[in-house]
């Protein structure tokens, strides 16, 4: 899978992925999980859970500290799949992912 949509929400207080195919669904339900499966170019993200949308295609991010993070935030940021997370298609039979968006 790869991310094929990187969205902001800042009043749910949440970041939006979308991936390119069905996922596995790793967890992704503490800080420490999500650090595992995703890597972001701005470490100050304040990512403290995250879930999966029905289908297993797009993902959640949910935000700590309110929207003031969203007003400071910087104006690009990658976010990078990480081979630890082991996020794969939902079959897993793909090779681990590794891409950024």
């Amino acid at each position: 899978p790869s991310v094929v949509a990187f969205q902001a929400l800042p009043l749910q207080q949440q970041l939006r992925l979308v991936f390119s195919t069905t996922t596995n669904c790793p967890d992704v339900r503490s800080t420490a999980a999500i650090r595992t499966v995703l890597a972001f170019s701005d470490t100050s993200v304040p990512v403290v859970g995250g879930h999966w949308e029905p289908g297993c295609k797009a993902l959640r991010l949910l935000l700590a500290g309110g929207t003031s993070w969203f007003a400071a935030r910087p104006s690009v940021m990658t976010v990078q799949i990480l081979e630890s997370g082991k996020l794969r298609d939902h079959h897993e039979v793909s090779y681990p992912a590794s891409g950024a968006s």
